[in-house]
């Protein structure tokens, strides 16, 4: 099942910025990420939302603001990276973002991507982000371009050109929790410039999707590995003391 919007938020002046959500069995969050997206204070933005065909009432939520949505698509996928790699495929604007359906954009977010972007058209931008860890309680997480190996840029406020995406390619889909961090370390071993922005752009609610499985720590040592962020005596080292750490935590 797939809508084509007729809805396009468009600008002759203003470059357009296509925001891509992935949702699958989203019903609880969607609704406030469509509105942080469809709200936004910039005139010129595409949004595109790729369902995993799911089966919760997400797929109404998405109808019942589809004419402020210039794509949609419920069909299965093969896991969140497909579905982003989708979102990419179909975008036509200069710039993209991704706000997953957990997380929720400022509604300045565009305008404040676009007023450093008009500076600087040939960069990644990114900002903070608001970690919502319980209602009123919540911190601010920011990582220097300086600290860009050490760990990752905010996701969820990330915008990149997508010529970007044309040249370097698009998420790794043989990752299945780290192909966000694959993709940005690419580029910068490639020497495209990081800008952060010092103000906070998106919201994201701790703990969701957050993996923190043997599988999914092994994958990040092997993403690391293959960057050339640590040895190969290091990743077997780390390997081996998460999953004593893993199995004592059964076994007590």
């Amino acid at each position: 099942m797939d809508k084509i919007g007729v809805f396009n938020n468009t600008s002759d002046v203003l470059p357009k910025i296509t925001v891509i959500t992935v949702v699958f069995n989203g019903k609880d969050t969607i609704e406030e990420t469509i509105l942080s997206v469809i709200n936004q204070t910039y005139p010129n933005i595409e949004y595109i939302i790729i369902d995993g065909e799911s089966t919760d009432g997400t797929v109404d939520i998405i109808k019942k603001y589809q004419d402020r949505i210039a794509y949609w698509v419920s069909e299965p996928d093969k896991g969140i990276y497909d579905a982003m790699n989708k979102g990419i495929e179909k975008a036509t604007g200069e710039l993209i973002g991704i706000i997953n359906s957990d997380d929720w954009y400022e509604l300045n977010c565009c305008e404040i991507i676009h007023q450093h972007y008009s500076v600087q058209k040939n960069v990644v931008l990114y900002g903070l982000i608001r970690n919502i860890i319980q209602p009123n309680v919540f911190d601010i997480y920011s990582c220097s371009p300086d600290y860009i190996y050490k760990k990752m840029p905010p996701h969820p406020t990330v915008f990149i050109p997508k010529k970007f995406y044309n040249i370097y390619g698009y998420f790794d889909t043989s990752y299945k929790s780290c192909a966000d961090y694959d993709l940005l370390l690419r580029l910068k071993k490639n020497s495209v410039t990081f800008c952060m922005i010092e103000k906070v752009l998106a919201n994201f609610r701790f703990g969701k999707g957050c993996s923190s499985s043997f599988t999914a720590q092994k994958e990040a040592f092997n993403m690391r590995y293959k960057h050339g962020m640590i040895s190969r005596r290091e990743k077997l080292l780390k390997t081996v003391g998460l999953f004593f750490i893993i199995k004592m935590r059964y076994l007590l």
